[in-house]
């Protein structure tokens, strides 16, 4: 038997030490620095005192001292008031502010009127709003004024003034002043007032194999498999706690006993009878129910107060759960103290466990906890290989909840760590004093660390952090902030600024890069990598502003320190990105309308951009005229400029000159001056230009049985004011043409073979066919190429038939049947007449606008075979009809074994730059440890491999790491990468996330 008085002597010392000396106040209770601390630190703050320095917003204010000691704040018009990431609105709004202590700490007490149109929004993004609101909360700050006029004199007598004091006078006693209390609490001030509702406590349940009352010291001790819960169990607040050993608090009643002997009928034997005695019957209170628990609880007449428990401790919350062996619970006060804890969590937008193994834990509150000497990890191993470690972490739940305790809202929080560490294997490898984070988005600072190595950089370090978590600050509602700081052992350190932003009215980005480069470029042939210039980097900024009335604010600004920076920095955003461009754009969209004004300048002088100084634009699309007709316009009226990138020539001539000194074609290299040179046949840049000019076309649809007939007419006329050979210009484009296109299928029942895993065919085929005149009187060589579609057209013709085939099928399995492209082929022939000499070499028909496609008549097919569920064959290409050659031919053949093994081949033709190339790629799972992917391409025409790379991904208890080498002859370039990242969070990866889903599944993915 254990010994029960030396487990609750035990459980009487752990609670001395977590919770003396208790306040009675609320308002002024203990310190909650824990008493073992050896360093002297600011006390943590409670839930109801902000670290944030209010700031007030508004058109003009009156400030004065009040009689009572309050300092009055007063504003008129356009009241906004900042604390944090929450918001005050209203037109106008009287604040008081008062002064308060807690702990030797002082802060502020604010009572903020607000009148007219009041609004509230938490951080959550919780809405309240009304006519008028009373809001109160703490701060460790005075307040930010900010107005355009401010007056020290007072305005008690003016009717806001007046109408506000009545009201915080009336509910002063319903929202005093507490630092535990919400720290911001929101009143509708024209509801009735209603008194405030007590704190419900919760029915406090348990059982165990033994336990025995103690009738004088209020306290029932329990051994072998205690089970104590508290509320109910549909609520968010249900508390379930399971140990080896107990004891239980009870409180004492607070109305007055009745008088009993020292010794009662049915109670133990005592040898001092206590003066007030456990206020139930005896047989009542030993009964338990069918599930064998015992309850506490109000109506009962006792309460447990706390709880002490140790042995194989378990403490369940939800999704939450903490094992230790000894904790002790205070049920009044929502305080725990736990020793040698592991807390294991959810993390719901990942679904993915955390685990938090700490000395101690303590609960500070409903929604505060402090660990100290933690580590934190994704791995149940109680070693993990991976860890972050801190001497204290602080968090604090800000997820909605309602009064019953469920969830309302997103899942959010906050943390703050001191002294944090980043562990390999037990090894500190990174340190910081002192990181700040949200739930939300990051458990530490680091967002990405990648270690490499390429002949062209070298030995690589790059690491991307959340600037605000680095700086211990907490990041502004709506805004992501990365800092960037890199390393490249054969270039230079490198340091750069990530912001993306999203506020209610506008969103946009900022990017920004420096780097101290002392090595060259590595571009492939005929490129130049000296770039002259060590100092290297780019500044980009965009942003939309939603304006009133349907009006959008573009802005953009962009600078780069030379033509070669992104693509040798940035090369997705280089190849795939918008351009870099510095405009403003204004533009107004209703229903199928919208007006435009566009300016734009060149800053980068290597770009060939035009530059609308500004231009106006007018769409309309769709719309009807009557029963029979629909209308489009596209309209521009302003100033542009044609500028060409300089340098571009001299580039161009010289890879020209290189090709045919190493026997390659200048007709099909890949150094060919582009179509808008050729078109012009003018390199040097424009006058500014005025230009007019207007598009206008009409449809005509027509049903005729299953065939839709869309005739069409353009008309399209034009004023330029500057020309490259004849000065001022005006043009006229007309066209003519219809469009027509039906649907026609098949269904073949009968079909069944489950070889081919065909279960019925329904067979697709959609007809189409447009065919079009056009005249103008001027030619677009005529004219500066300031924009695709407008100054680039001709008077070309031409007709287009396509047909689009698709045969279709079942499978799946009965109940639970899908359909299927078994089969697609798409043929499109397009032929082109009155076709001008400078187009470019791969012909492209787009039927919206047939004048705006590339007039070489040309035949081209899309193909896809889907043999089975895992086996696919793609196929397409374009042949030339006008040179009689195949221009363009891809197929592939895509397997998938999953979950172990696919694979991919696959063969592309660019006859344009006499590319031969096959390639393919192999994914395979060697065991539930190794992962490997293998990517290959080879060049058929110059017989050399032009890219290979092999990866070997390991994978550790919740984590992942991946070793790559590669190997790229087109840049002449070798390298070798390491990336780790947590099981289900691909986006925390350290390293390039290239190969992070292989990890997951093997199937195929487009890299």
């Amino acid at each position: 038997m254990i010994d029960l008085t030396r487990l609750f002597a035990r459980a009487m010392l752990v609670t001395v030490v977590a919770f003396w000396p208790v306040a009675t106040d609320q308002t002024h209770g203990s310190s909650l620095v824990p008493l073992d601390d050896t360093e002297v630190e600011t006390p943590i703050l409670p839930a109801g005192i902000s670290r944030h320095q209010p700031e007030f917003f508004g058109d003009y204010v009156y400030v004065w001292a009040a009689d009572d000691g309050s300092q009055v704040i007063q504003y008129h018009g356009g009241f906004d008031a900042h604390i944090g990431t929450r918001r005050l609105r209203s037109q106008d709004a009287v604040i008081w502010m008062e002064p308060g202590r807690w702990d030797n700490t002082e802060f502020y007490h604010y009572e903020v009127f607000l009148s007219r149109g009041a609004e509230v929004r938490d951080t959550a993004g919780t809405v309240t709003t009304g006519p008028m609101l009373l809001v109160t909360f703490n701060s460790l700050s005075p307040p930010i004024l900010n107005c355009d006029l401010q007056v020290m004199q007072s305005s008690s007598d003016t009717p806001l003034y007046q109408e506000g004091a009545g009201i915080r006078q009336s509910l002063r006693a319903d929202m005093a002043a507490s630092v535990q209390s919400p720290d911001l609490q929101v009143r509708e001030v024209d509801q009735p007032l209603l008194p405030p509702r007590p704190r419900a406590r919760a029915l406090v349940r348990f059982k165990s194999d033994q336990w025995q009352i103690d009738y004088r010291n209020w306290r029932v001790s329990c051994i072998g498999n205690v089970y104590v819960s508290q509320g109910l169990i549909d609520s968010g607040d249900f508390i379930e706690l399971q140990a080896d050993e107990a004891v239980l608090f009870v409180s004492r009643p607070s109305q007055e006993p009745i008088a009993q002997s020292s010794q009662q009928p049915g109670y133990p034997e005592t040898t001092e009878a206590p003066n007030e005695p456990f206020p139930m019957d005896q047989t009542e209170w030993e009964k338990p129910d069918s599930m064998g628990m015992i309850t506490f609880g109000e109506g009962l007449g006792v309460r447990v107060v706390g709880v002490y428990l140790r042995g194989d401790v378990l403490l369940s919350r939800g999704e939450w759960a903490i094992r230790a062996d000894e904790l002790y619970y205070d049920f009044e006060n929502d305080r725990s103290l736990v020793l040698d804890a592991v807390m294991r969590g959810i993390l719901g937008d990942r679904n993915l466990p955390i685990y938090i193994r700490a000395e101690q834990i303590r609960q500070l509150s409903s929604t505060q906890y402090q660990a100290r000497k933690a580590l934190i990890s994704t791995s149940e191993f109680h070693t993990p290989h991976v860890f972050i470690g801190a001497e204290r972490v602080q968090l604090t739940d800000l997820t909605p909840r309602s009064i019953s305790g469920s969830e309302t809202g997103v899942l959010s929080g906050r943390y703050a760590m001191k002294d944090v560490t980043l562990n390999l294997d037990g090894v500190p490898v990174a340190y910081w004093p002192y990181a700040t984070g949200d739930f939300r988005r990051s458990e530490t600072s680091i967002k990405s660390i990648s270690t490499g190595y390429s002949g062209d950089f070298g030995a690589t370090f790059q690491s991307k952090w959340h600037l605000f978590n680095l700086l211990g600050l907490e990041e502004p509602q709506g805004v992501d902030t990365i800092l960037r700081m890199d390393y490249f052992s054969e270039r230079g350190p490198g340091i750069g600024l990530d912001i993306d932003y999203e506020l209610e009215n506008a969103y946009g980005l900022l990017r920004s890069y420096y780097i101290h480069d002392t090595g060259d470029d590595s571009l492939g042939p005929f490129r130049d990598g000296h770039h002259g210039n060590k100092s290297r980097g780019r500044h980009t900024w965009r942003h939309r502003q939603l304006l009133p009335k349907g009006w959008e604010l573009t802005l953009e600004g962009s600078w780069v320190s030379d033509r070669n920076f992104l693509e040798e920095y940035f090369r997705p955003e280089s190849e795939q990105g918008k351009d870099q461009e510095t405009l403003v754009y204004l533009k107004k969209q209703e229903k199928n309308w919208a007006l435009t004004m566009l300016g734009q300048w060149r800053v980068l002088d290597w770009l060939t951009q035009t530059e609308h100084l500004p231009d106006l634009a007018f769409h309309w699309a769709g719309e009807p005229l009557g029963n029979f007709a629909s209308y489009y316009n596209e309209s521009h009226l302003g100033f542009v400029r044609y500028r060409p990138g300089e340098g571009r020539l001299i580039d161009t001539w010289k890879g020209i000159f290189h090709a045919i000194t190493n026997g390659i074609s200048p007709i099909n290299g890949v150094h060919t001056p582009t179509s808008v040179q050729r078109k012009t046949n003018v390199f040097d840049s424009s006058d500014v230009t005025f230009r007019a000019d207007t598009r206008n076309e009409i449809n005509f649809p027509i049903q005729a049985g299953p065939a839709k007939i869309v005739p069409f007419a353009v008309g399209r006329a034009g004023y330029w004011d500057n020309s490259p050979q004849e000065g001022s210009l005006a043009r006229l484009f007309g066209s003519l043409g219809v469009r027509t296109g039906s649907e026609f299928w098949k269904v073949f029942e009968s079909v069944e073979s489950d070889l081919l895993d065909l279960h019925g065919i329904r067979h697709i085929v959609r007809p189409e066919v447009t065919a079009w005149a056009s005249g103008t009187n001027r030619d677009s060589r005529d004219l500066y190429p300031f924009a695709e579609g407008i100054e680039t057209i001709d008077d070309f013709y031409g007709t287009s038939i396509a047909l689009r085939q698709r045969w279709q099928t079942k499978r799946g399995s009965p109940g639970a049947w899908r359909n299927v492209d078994w089969i697609t082929l798409d043929i499109e022939a397009n032929f082109f007449g009155n076709q001008p000499r400078y187009m470019d070499d791969i012909g492209r028909f787009y039927a919206n606008r047939p004048e705006n496609s590339n007039a070489r008549s040309h035949v081209r097919a899309d193909f896809s075979y889907r043999i089975s569920d895992t086996t696919v064959v793609l196929s397409d290409a374009n042949f030339d009809m006008n040179d009689g050659r195949l221009d363009l031919f891809n197929l592939s053949y895509a397997v998938e074994r999953s979950p172990r093994f696919s694979y991919f081949v696959g063969y592309r033709l660019i006859d344009d730059t006499d590319s031969h190339l096959v390639g393919g790629g192999i994914n395979y799972k060697i065991s539930t440890k190794y992962t490997t992917a293998t990517r290959l391409y080879y060049d058929l025409e110059r017989n050399e491999m032009e890219t290979f790379d092999i990866t070997i991904i390991r994978k550790f208890p919740r984590w992942y790491a991946s070793l790559t080498l590669e190997v790229d002859n087109i840049e002449n370039d070798f390298g070798v990468s390491l990336s780790m990242w947590p099981e289900g969070a691909p986006q925390a990866t350290m390293g390039s996330r290239k190969y992070t889903g292989v990890a997951e599944s093997t199937a195929i993915r487009p890299d």
